[in-house]
């Protein structure tokens, strides 16, 4: 096996870092989305929210209420924010970008970009959101998905629920039986997935025990090579 090698200077042991600790923290901290790590080129990747009756505006008197971010669980790169991609910038009382019918189902779908697939690449990917109906407080969630195509295969993994039509076995874009909360009652599931809710909070992140575990081994490396040879 050809050893990895690294260049000089604080980014080179800066990668050296990564490379030995975000393994462990991924092990230790599973993100919402976790799958095999990946070790082909990839080749793009989407961000996938399947929901019912969902009304969004992103902000409500001043405050978002609607907002979705990838985390790295290494804690190296920043937060891949989504929301505008998602739900625009409109605020009630404003038209919103997301507006679906009663009845209606719909996959609401953000490109993420390549400068966050180094994190996509470990297999592990946080979540934090907060998801809310503006209109009438009543909506529903089949599933949270991201979609990654690499040179070599296409990976699905999910967050909460599988794709599995609001647990009615509906087709994507498929229409519910009735509109909500009858089709789907508020508590049947009691996982905020395939019931009717008014909004929910998702803070799916490695704890701050674990980025903190990726510094000290930065600053441990950085002493290592500063030290004088014996």
């Amino acid at each position: 096996m050809q050893a990895r090698r690294f260049g000089r200077g604080p980014a080179g042991w800066l990668a050296a870092a990564i490379v030995l600790v975000a393994p462990a923290v991924a092990a230790a901290q599973p993100g919402a989305f976790n799958y095999p790590p990946i070790g082909e080129a990839i080749l793009s990747a989407e961000f996938v929210l399947d929901t019912a009756e969902l009304n969004a505006h992103r902000f409500f008197a001043g405050l978002e209420i609607n907002h979705v971010e990838l985390v790295d669980v290494a804690g190296v790169l920043a937060a891949e924010d989504l929301s505008t991609a998602l739900f625009g910038v409109s605020a009630f009382p404003a038209p919103p970008l997301v507006d679906q019918p009663p009845t209606a189902t719909g996959l609401l779908v953000a490109g993420v970009s390549p400068a966050f697939f180094p994190a996509l690449a470990g297999g592990s990917v946080g979540l934090r959101a907060v998801l809310t109906d503006s209109i009438d407080a009543a909506f529903a969630i089949d599933t949270i998905r991201l979609h990654i195509v690499t040179a070599l295969t296409t990976i699905d993994a999910h967050y909460g629920s599988a794709n599995d039509g609001f647990g009615l076995g509906i087709p994507d874009g498929g229409f519910l039986p009735g509109p909500l909360p009858a089709s789907l009652p508020p508590g049947s599931t009691g996982t905020g997935f395939d019931e009717t809710i008014s909004t929910k909070s998702i803070n799916v992140v490695p704890e701050p025990a674990a980025i903190a575990c990726g510094v000290a081994a930065y600053a441990w490396l950085l002493r290592r090579r500063e030290s004088p040879s014996s």
